[in-house]
């Protein structure tokens, strides 16, 4: 989208309650709604706690994963959190969105990089005082 809210006259409010929801990126297709879980194809693997999602009429309709049972190649059953109403309104080949990616939230909480260096401890006393000097090998 774009505005002209910057070049022309300000207006009183910037605020887009309306905006749209974040889809995410697609991953594969729908294969099959059964009462508890879907079956999918996807193009990258799927993991416990992903976000999914399908647009139904202009609206995003959007399932955390509870479980994934891979059971084929590209293929896996998901059994959502809470299973949406209106999940059972698509079709075979509906388009599937990720826009929670559960193992790529975990890796950025990890430490990415860790710098060990070397340390020599000397602990000397001199007029009452501790003096402790620590050299790098650096």
């Amino acid at each position: 989208g774009s505005t002209d809210y910057f070049v022309n006259a300000r207006k009183g409010d910037i605020g887009a309650f309306d905006s749209p929801k974040f889809i995410g990126l697609p991953v594969g297709e729908v294969l099959k709604v059964a009462k508890d879980h879907i079956d999918v194809a996807v193009t990258e693997p799927l993991a416990n706690g992903d976000g999914l999602n399908v647009m139904i009429k202009r609206e995003v309709v959007g399932f955390r994963a509870n479980t994934v049972e891979k059971t084929g190649e590209n293929q896996y059953r998901v059994w959502p959190n809470e299973m949406p109403a209106d999940l059972h309104k698509i079709r075979p080949h509906h388009p599937l969105n990720r826009n929670l990616d559960h193992n790529w939230q975990q890796a950025l909480t990890k430490t990415s990089s860790e710098r060990r260096v070397a340390v020599d401890i000397e602990l000397g006393g001199w007029q009452e005082q501790l003096i402790l000097t620590l050299t790098s090998e650096e």
